[in-house]
């Protein structure tokens, strides 16, 4: 069995238990009462169809190590006399059934209808069990239209087994797919596992290869929450490889670090500038007049240091001379002063940091970037001399290579 269908296995196992015992002790069985309470709605009618499942299903939650299987099969066979072609009855009588007549009876509920998660979930296994990845996930596609849009159906159960399997190629090509298809459960799968994952590189080479999200707006959101996600984990490459698949961006924008309008986007944090706020202190991009530059304005409550802009850059190796732009000619600066970081990002994290004050880059030391130092982070931090509250304009870095 190969290492992707024995991870999808290893889930599903797991998922088929608690399946069991969320169907059991949910009202999300079903939105009545005789699946809600199935002892009173036998005590008026023994053999009601919808009840003796439920009953049943509760039956197998509360005894997992010792299943009263003949009671359980007699139950769904007393259903099925109620409802020939009931699909939870169907599936009940496959699970109490050995082989070959289970499998035939769990695709006979299979065909009776979709609606029912305990089936797909079994189908799921079945499938990972056969090495048959696109089957299974074919199921779980099923299982997310079940209830989609909310917390009953299969969203609760399989989202997590999903995002924890983005860990695999495999099943992210394959499930790319499904993405690619647009269902309509992908906005709600989208940001589960996109917020939720701890690994969001696994999550970004997905949405890579499943291509262009739909346009509606939402899917802007997920865009911006999948960068913030890379940032928060500095995942820097894979930020901006992520970014440069989004369709009509600025893939200028990389490695230029100037104020220009198409360089800031909050959306696109960290690829673009964006503003911040810390320790009372909070920054905004001003226009200037007739340029397509802009200005930072930096305005600090408490005097205290704090950062107010950032944006990741990818310098190729080499010799780099700072200089700082244009700001408002009216300005000049008083006890608050803006700095800039620059921080080397290697593939074993962040590496080292030149920083200086904007008023003293002319004596500054060149940035020396070497070739570990695949990607930086510049950031812009002010603070006061005497510890008083003002604020202060910030012209654009201007950060040009001066040699090899």
């Amino acid at each position: 069995m190969t290492t992707t269908t024995s991870l999808i296995k290893a889930l599903v196992c797991a998922l088929a238990g608690a399946a069991v015992a969320w169907f059991a002790g949910s009202d999300a069985v079903a939105n009545n009462t005789k699946a809600i309470y199935p002892d009173n709605a036998l005590w008026y009618q023994p053999n009601q169809n919808v009840a003796l499942i439920a009953k049943s299903e509760r039956m197998m939650s509360e005894n997992p190590n010792k299943q009263p299987t003949e009671q359980l099969r007699a139950m769904a066979t007393a259903s099925l006399k109620g409802q020939a072609l009931y699909a939870p009855a169907l599936r009940m009588l496959g699970l109490t059934t050995g082989e070959p007549r289970a499998t035939a009876l769990i695709d006979l509920a299979q065909r009776a209808s979709r609606r029912d998660l305990l089936t797909q979930i079994w189908l799921i296994e079945k499938a990972a069990e056969a090495d048959q990845l696109e089957k299974a996930l074919s199921h779980f596609d099923i299982g997310l239209s079940i209830s989609s849009g909310s917390e009953q159906g299969g969203n609760a159960l399989l989202l997590p087994v999903l995002s924890n399997a983005m860990e695999d190629p495999q099943i992210r090509t394959s499930f790319a797919k499904l993405v690619r298809q647009k269902p309509v459960w992908l906005g709600t799968a989208l940001g589960y596992i996109i917020s939720g994952n701890k690994q969001p590189e696994f999550v970004a080479d997905m949405l890579i290869q499943a291509g262009p999200l739909p346009k509606e707006a939402e899917y802007r959101t997920f865009e911006t929450l999948m960068l913030s996600q890379l940032r928060a984990a500095n995942k820097t490459q894979e930020a901006l490889r992520y970014y440069l698949s989004l369709p009509g961006v600025n893939k200028a924008v990389s490695n230029d670090p100037r104020f220009l309008k198409t360089n800031i986007n909050q959306g696109y944090a960290p690829i673009h500038w964006t503003v911040l706020a810390a320790n009372a202190n909070e920054g905004r991009f001003v226009e200037l007049d007739d340029s397509d530059m802009l200005a930072l304005e930096g305005d600090s409550g408490s005097g205290a240091r704090g950062q107010i802009a950032e944006k990741n850059i990818y310098f190729p190796p080499g010799l780099y001379r700072v200089r700082e732009g244009k700001r408002p000619q009216s300005e000049v600066r008083g006890s608050i002063y803006p700095m800039l970081y620059l921080t080397c990002v290697t593939s074993n994290g962040p590496g080292f940091t030149w920083k200086s004050r904007f008023s003293e880059f002319d004596t500054a030391p060149p940035i020396s970037i070497g070739p570990d130092c695949t990607s930086q982070v510049l950031q812009i931090f002010i603070q006061s001399e005497d510890g008083k509250p003002g604020s202060v304009f910030v012209g654009s870095p201007l950060i040009e290579k001066i040699g090899g």
